[in-house]
């Protein structure tokens, strides 16, 4: 079982043969509205596709207008305990909402959102986390507990004739993570969201979450996907973003860049940057590579698609490590990024 059903969510849609979704969520209280127009703008300037947005209470709810008119992203509303907030926010169109297991006790509330969710077309995510889980002594009792509450949830929704399901069962431990996303990918046809939750920050959580997603990217489990740092949130995105590239799973400009070592005679580390963002958005599969010499660069790198390696104020361009171009540094670094941005895979 390889495809999922198909869920819209405002203009993105995710399951059957549609790529992984990357998405992220905003860090502060949607009221504060120049903190959010500031967060919206940075994740959409690096590519974020879906926006969660947390909505505690009821000022948070009256938000909605303003953070559709001014997103691109599609939002999908983070509510826990309070049912009436559910409502409203489906109401005021939210473009999916996410729940939490067992957050809602009573079901007569819980078939009030599930019935308003299904007239207005709002997929639902049954997002169960180790959070969700109380009171468990070991891994085989968080397993058993979290698979059991998933099944709950996704039977009553299946009762109430609701099938425009999303599932995620995420875990901050590698193995628990590991298992049930493979467990929840061979068992129901939902689309699934992945990460690793409470990952950390940047270099740790970065390495943490490669781990932990890396037999699941490997076989192609998860629809959607966060990494979840502490930090900028446009670091998650990034990081997601690599990740997917690793696997090929994500059509973007690929880059390998050298270390550098006393032959560097110029600024590699300042041009990998400005590549990373020339080329952030352009969704073109192109291995490029930056390199410290022109000595060793090319054919060290001839398994890039295209290139450059510096020497002082010159460099040279580089195609499948054959030299093609000698000039000023700067003049070849425009070179490259209209090659890239003309590049055409046979």
């Amino acid at each position: 079982m390889n495809k999922k059903n198909v869920i819209h969510i405002g203009d993105i849609s995710i399951g059957g043969d549609y790529p992984i979704a990357i998405q992220s969520m905003l860090s502060c209280h949607p009221a504060q509205k120049s903190v959010a127009l500031k967060q919206i703008q940075e994740l959409q300037d690096v590519g974020c596709q879906i926006l969660r947005v947390a909505f505690p209470d009821m000022e948070a709810v009256e938000t909605i207008p303003f953070l559709l008119a001014n997103s691109k992203m599609p939002i999908v509303a983070d509510v826990h305990f309070h049912p009436s907030i559910a409502t409203e926010c489906i109401k005021k169109g939210v473009h999916k909402l996410r729940l939490n297991p067992s957050n809602i006790k009573s079901k007569e509330e819980q078939k009030k959102i599930v019935h308003l969710a299904k007239e207005y077309s709002v997929p639902i995510r049954i997002g169960l986390n180790g959070g969700s889980m109380h009171n468990v002594q070991t891994e085989e009792e968080a397993l058993s507990n979290m698979q059991l509450l998933l099944q709950k949830e996704i039977h009553f929704l299946q009762e109430e004739h609701f099938d425009q399901i999303v599932l995620s069962v995420k875990n901050s431990e590698i193995r628990i993570n590991q298992y049930l996303n493979q467990w929840a990918f061979d068992t129901f046809p939902y689309p699934l969201h992945i990460g690793l939750t409470e990952a950390g920050s940047l270099v740790p959580g970065i390495i943490k979450t490669a781990i932990g997603l890396q037999p699941l990217l490997e076989r192609k489990i998860g629809n959607t996907i966060r990494v979840s740092l502490t930090g900028e949130l446009r670091n998650e995105v990034l990081a997601a973003r690599y990740l997917l590239q690793t696997f090929g799973l994500y059509a973007g400009v690929r880059i390998t860049s050298c270390p550098t070592c006393g032959r560097c005679k110029w600024d590699v580390k300042s041009y990998v940057e400005r590549l990373e963002k020339d080329t952030l958005l352009i969704q073109k599969s192109v291995h490029v590579a930056m390199m410290g010499c022109e000595v060793n660069g090319p054919g060290e790198a001839a398994n890039a698609d295209i290139g450059m390696a510096g020497s002082g104020s010159k460099a040279v361009l580089f195609q499948k490590g054959k030299v093609e171009k000698t000039g000023k540094t700067e003049e070849i670094y425009q070179v490259l990024l209209q090659r890239i941005q003309s590049y055409s895979v046979d």
